[in-house]
């Protein structure tokens, strides 16, 4: 079946692979809390960004305080511990994602910097692809930037899954 279908015309999702049960929930909750790769990986067009913790702990900044990236690190930390094997991945829609010139001043947020690739008018806005640290994302805007413009890409914590190769 059409994944974008399934989700504006179901109210429950009981998503299989290979005759396993992956998730069975309200379709708001098979997209934005998915339980394992499979279902975030299932959903989304284009699907979910994924990146090792490792990795986004290496390249980004949090905004405020700092405590929204400590937080998240504390929780990616406990998980990193208590896997069997594999390691932590970030995952996250890249419709969550925000652009900015400026780095955000509120909320609580983990921040990106990158370089503008492509720009694309799609009304209402925008539709960007960014290089973040070698990583290629696409990104929604109703606000114009130039190709080539240095911005800062910020996703809210919350909007970022966690989960460890085993599950």
């Amino acid at each position: 079946h059409a994944q974008h279908d399934a989700l504006s015309i179901c109210d429950s999702i009981l998503l299989l692979n290979n005759g396993v049960i992956q998730q069975y929930g309200s379709t708001e909750e098979l997209y934005d809390k998915p339980k394992n790769q499979f279902v975030a990986q299932f959903f989304g067009d284009p699907p979910s960004i994924s990146i090792p913790y490792t990795e986004i702990s290496k390249i980004a900044q949090s905004s405020e305080s700092g405590l929204d990236l400590l937080a998240f690190k504390e929780t990616a930390y406990d998980m990193e511990s208590s896997r069997l094997d594999g390691q932590v991945m970030c995952m996250f829609r890249p419709s969550n994602l925000r652009i900015s010139k400026y780095v955000p001043s509120k909320g609580m947020h983990i921040i990106f910097t990158g370089r503008l690739l492509t720009s694309v008018y799609c009304p209402p806005g925008y539709h960007y692809i960014v290089e973040v640290h070698e990583h290629i994302w696409p990104c929604y805007s109703i606000e114009k930037y130039d190709v080539g413009e240095k911005v800062y890409i910020y996703i809210d914590v919350k909007s970022i899954n966690l989960f460890n190769n085993n599950n």
